[in-house]
């Protein structure tokens, strides 16, 4: 789950800073990592081959089909941009992802506003997985949550709709962690220090939530953002209607 968030967050930082086509591939690493984690508590094999694939289409295909994402709702484009993005890591990649795009009547690119369609997707699998393990500590959300006053916290919020959307969610689930928290700590036998300072930065947390969405909406200390706020963007459906660059819609 730790891995899951590094590359999550890391991918964020990096395209809100315009690097996107290095965001990507970690986005990606974050999308593969959540698809073969449910496959291995469905029961795959270690041995499987399907956990050596990077094909992001042929991997939430194999999770379907075990009864993994029922709920999920993504478009194919979305799977088969992120497998191509994704699939660029190593330059003799590069001309043939390339030339398969084309070919199909893509085009490899990107803009601010696609992060929309990743978090989306990527939030979709974290709440599929936080279910089908009956078990908050494997959703990277909730783990942000605990992290909102900080770098890692705020990098993941920033303009994240999908993930702002579960706001009251993640407010309950904190505020049931926190009830027994210093009880637990001290059956750890933690100093007096610790568990103060651990519970200062839970009244804190606690004190951020009760104003999301809004309040940590925007990261402060980055100058790029979507907008125009999160009531406009939170109805929509993200990964459902992504379609890939450079394709002709016909209605």
């Amino acid at each position: 789950m730790e891995l899951r968030f590094e590359y999550y967050v890391a991918g964020r930082m990096l395209w809100f800073n315009d690097t996107m086509s290095t965001a990507a591939m970690l986005l990606g690493y974050a999308v593969e990592l959540s698809l073969k984690q449910a496959l291995v508590g469905s029961g795959v094999s270690n041995k499987d081959n399907i956990l050596y694939s990077h094909s992001t289409p042929d991997i939430f295909a194999e999770c379907f089909a075990r009864g993994c994402f029922p709920d999920v709702d993504v478009a194919s484009d979305l799977l088969v941009y992120i497998s191509d993005m994704f699939n660029q890591r190593y330059p003799s990649q590069v001309t043939q992802t390339t030339l398969t795009a084309e070919q199909q009547g893509h085009a490899i690119g990107q803009n601010l506003n696609l992060i929309l369609a990743y978090d989306d997707f990527i939030i979709q699998l974290d709440d599929a997985l936080r279910t089908q393990y009956s078990d908050d500590s494997v959703s990277i959300g909730v783990l942000a949550a605990h992290f909102v006053n900080r770098v890692q916290g705020r990098a993941f919020f920033h303009c994240n709709v999908a993930a702002l959307k579960n706001t009251d969610l993640y407010r309950e689930i904190l505020d049931r962690e926190y009830q027994s928290s210093e009880e637990q700590m001290r059956k750890q036998n933690l100093t007096e220090e610790t568990i103060t300072y651990n519970l200062n930065n839970q009244i804190a947390c606690r004190k951020t939530w009760m104003s999301a969405p809004q309040v940590i909406w925007t990261y402060e200390k980055w100058s790029k953002g979507i907008g125009p706020d999160f009531d406009a963007l939170k109805s929509r459906k993200h990964a459902k209607d992504f379609v890939y660059p450079g394709r002709v819609v016909k209605h």
